[in-house]
């Protein structure tokens, strides 16, 4: 593996053709002679935009597990030129700047360009996006689906990943293929490269039954740089009890005006199921919310233990939720609702019931958790009026049970 290291400013210029373009930098964090990674600390800037600030590719590869990585962008160019400026930070002794690979891909406008979508109140383009504006890729996600090599995306050489580790919670839905007897076909509208038929080939569903979907979540779970502000209208809600996205992106917008982080999704039923989950952020001051987080607490009892009983609730916005009430003389009370919390945020295992959120005010202790609409296994296997579950599904039952305690236990 080769590298050219920096130690001052420097530029690269690329002759191109107006238009955006996807520009890819390739980064293997290594010692290079007597440099090491840890020292290579620095930014890069394309044009007007800052691409990376404060960078070190030796820590991101840590916390990605992986020996190498690229990071892409998407800018806007409107001279005859791209330039490239690695610049050395100023802060830290010794620091220097490295690239092993640049890569420059033209594409159309795939931000600007308007698409049939249907979001907020029918409104066909919810997020307008200024044409100057650049962003970087943060996730790219095949629903449903397995990772998707660029090899097999003939158009931008993008990769798509399995978009099962995002998703949040237990409620994963099901994941389904596309029958043999049908044939994908873009339209004028849906561009070839938008997706590559890959990702239209699978799907994830919240599944047939209506009744239980209103009563549960389809949620992706995606980790953004601190600092971004979320708008409280920003979320377009689909009142549509069965959803199936195919695939999805989430690019974060570039210093140079308002910086922002968009999701989208791909796909022509897509575009219109994917406005459940598409989330805008801008960086912006910190604000309360007009509207507090109100809790509904009914008389229906879940079930009991640890810090108190855990009953049947309804979030603002109309979701059902567990929500677990402290008893004040309980000898558990504060250390175990706090060793709760810190454990279950820690854990992501679709057998395991997720932690939505939790209150401590006063003498209250409230933890609200995912609901789960078809009951408790307890209600499914003992003094049940359900029909009897096969013994095969028992097995799996406790075979997924045994996993979960695994999970917990090594957290």
């Amino acid at each position: 593996m080769t590298a050219r290291i920096f130690f001052s400013n420097y530029t690269y210029s690329f002759p191109v053709n107006p238009g955006r373009m996807f520009v890819r930098l390739y980064f293997h964090p290594s010692t290079y002679g007597d440099y090491v990674p840890a020292n290579a600390n620095f930014g890069v800037a394309a044009s007007n935009l800052t691409l990376l600030e404060n960078f070190n590719a030796s820590r991101i590869a840590l916390t990605k597990n992986v020996d190498f990585f690229f990071s892409e962008f998407s800018v806007n160019i409107t001279s005859g030129r791209l330039e490239i400026t690695f610049a050395p930070s100023t802060q830290q002794n010794g620091s220097y700047a490295f690239i092993n690979g640049i890569e420059i891909l033209p594409t159309p406008d795939l931000f600007t360009t308007p698409t049939p979508t249907i979001a907020i109140s029918g409104n066909t383009n919810p997020f307008p996006v200024d044409p100057a504006w650049g962003f970087q890729t943060m996730y790219r996600l095949n629903d449903g689906g397995d990772d998707i090599s660029p090899r097999y995306d003939a158009d931008f050489y993008r990769s798509w990943r399995d978009d099962t580790p995002y998703v949040y919670g237990a409620g994963y839905g099901i994941t389904f293929k596309k029958d043999n007897n049908v044939t994908i076909r873009y339209t004028p509208s849906v561009p070839k490269y938008i997706a590559p038929v890959d990702v239209y080939a699978t799907a994830r569903s919240m599944g047939p039954d209506a009744r239980v979907n209103l009563k549960s979540n389809l949620t992706w779970n995606f980790l953004v740089d601190a600092g971004f502000y979320y708008p409280e209208n920003s979320v377009a809600m689909l009142k549509a009890p069965h959803l199936e996205p195919n695939g999805m992106s989430v690019e974060r917008k570039l210093k140079g005006a308002a910086p922002a982080v968009i999701s989208g999704a791909v796909g022509g039923f897509v575009a219109l199921i994917i406005s459940c989950i598409a989330v805008f952020a801008i960086i912006s001051h910190p604000r309360k919310s007009r509207q507090p987080p109100l809790i509904l607490m009914r008389t229906i009892l879940l079930g009991k233990g640890g810090i108190g009983n855990v009953f049947c609730g309804t979030i603002y916005t109309g979701i059902k939720a567990a929500i677990k009430r402290g008893n004040p003389v309980s000898q558990q009370g504060l250390q175990e609702f706090r060793t709760e919390i810190e454990t279950l945020s820690l854990l992501r295992h679709h057998n395991l019931v997720s932690l939505i959120g939790y209150c401590k005010e006063n003498n209250e202790m409230i933890l609200v958790y995912d609901y789960m609409a078809n009951g408790t296994l307890r209600e499914h296997l003992y003094d049940t009026k359900k029909s009897p579950l096969p013994w095969r599904q028992r097995l799996d039952l406790h075979r997924c049970s045994t996993r979960a305690a695994l999970s917990a236990h090594w957290c």
